[in-house]
């Protein structure tokens, strides 16, 4: 999930040398820090979350008095997956035994390089079954 906010109105007569970030899942009241050293910008892509799990965040400013006080908690965000599908796919070319397929990437990727696809097959009604048993990469 990534996080952005703004620097504090005052900042005690310090410049703010960094941040820190805390996460909050909703059915807990613990607030866990997620960075290990200061981050310098005011924007952090948190990872680590579970999918489908709500989290709230909280930002500190840190500069040479201390920590200061939390900010406001942010309003509850689910996690979800952060790649998008795949395109639809197209075929190129149907013989009696094979189908060779075309489909565009993800429109976002996660931050991460696509590495493999799996593909699914369903013949009418029924479930869908993997077609591919090695990854396949492009």
């Amino acid at each position: 999930m990534s996080l952005t906010w703004d620097a504090p109105v005052y900042d005690g007569g310090s410049e703010v040398t960094g941040y820190h970030v805390e996460k909050k899942e909703r059915n807990s009241i613990l607030w866990q820090r997620i960075n290990l050293s200061p981050i310098s910008g005011r924007e952090y892509r948190a990872t680590g979350l579970m999918e489908g799990l709500d989290y709230q965040f909280r930002v500190f400013a840190e500069n040479s008095a201390g920590l200061s006080s939390p900010s406001d908690p942010s309003k509850f965000t689910l996690a979800v997956s952060p790649v998008d599908p795949p395109g639809t796919p197209d075929y190129i070319d149907v013989t009696r035994e094979t189908i060779t397929l075309k489909w565009n990437p993800p429109l976002r990727d996660g931050g991460s390089k696509i590495v493999a696809y799996s593909i699914e097959k369903r013949q009418g009604s029924d479930r869908w079954t993997r077609c591919n048993f090695t990854d396949v990469s492009e």
